[in-house]
């Protein structure tokens, strides 16, 4: 029996070529045994996408896509280490000033910003199915909760000089459970999941 290849191309163009002009058959085989659910955001009209997508295009414009695909993630990347540089820097401030504690905070919020870029690029690039569905889950994670949770404690320590209320503190928990069961379960649509993140982000 043949062992399923888990592969997953990420906007690698592949040469096909073809020196007549006879008619021609692309055969494709595929199979999904170890990953019966597929990237739960990605979905079109309402329906999760199961399966894989093929274009046919000439050679230079597939290059020309996949250079700018890959400008894009260049430029993402660069920008995500660029805020986890500045989340370093911000850290080791306040380990030399304890006092700062807005260092921490801002600290701890432009990390999970950067990771925001990072785990999307991850999830894109890499030709490993099940690492692009950890990194997209991972990511989903760091919006719900830790993103507007660090940045909720950052902005209430700087302007108030005091953590957040606790009904703001509800909502983040909230939101964190939402997005827990969201990724881990097939119990919250996607419509729920956009409308709590909509509804926490107003408070």
């Amino acid at each position: 029996k043949d062992k399923e290849e888990t592969f997953e191309p990420s906007y690698l163009p592949v040469n096909i070529q073809i020196h007549d002009t006879l008619t021609h058959l692309i055969a494709v085989r595929y199979s999904n045994l170890h990953l019966p659910d597929l990237r739960k955001s990605k979905i079109r009209n309402g329906i999760p996408e199961k399966g894989f997508e093929l274009n046919l295009v000439d050679n230079n414009t597939a290059i020309a896509e996949s250079l700018s695909i890959r400008t894009d993630i260049a430029a993402n990347y660069s920008f995500g280490i660029f805020l986890l540089t500045l989340s370093f820097i911000h850290f080791l401030i306040y380990l030399f000033y304890r006092e700062a504690k807005e260092n921490l905070f801002y600290s701890c919020f432009v990390f999970f910003y950067s990771m925001v870029f990072i785990l999307s690029n991850i999830a894109q690039v890499t030709t490993t199915p099940r690492l692009a569905i950890i990194a997209s889950n991972m990511g989903l994670l760091v919006v719900f909760p830790l993103l507007p949770a660090s940045l909720n404690l950052f902005i209430s320590w700087v302007y108030k000089h005091r953590f957040p209320h606790p009904r703001q503190i509800l909502l983040i928990i909230i939101m964190g459970l939402v997005g827990v069961l969201y990724v881990f379960t097939d119990w919250i649509p996607l419509g729920v999941f956009i409308g709590c993140f909509i509804s926490v982000s107003k408070n």
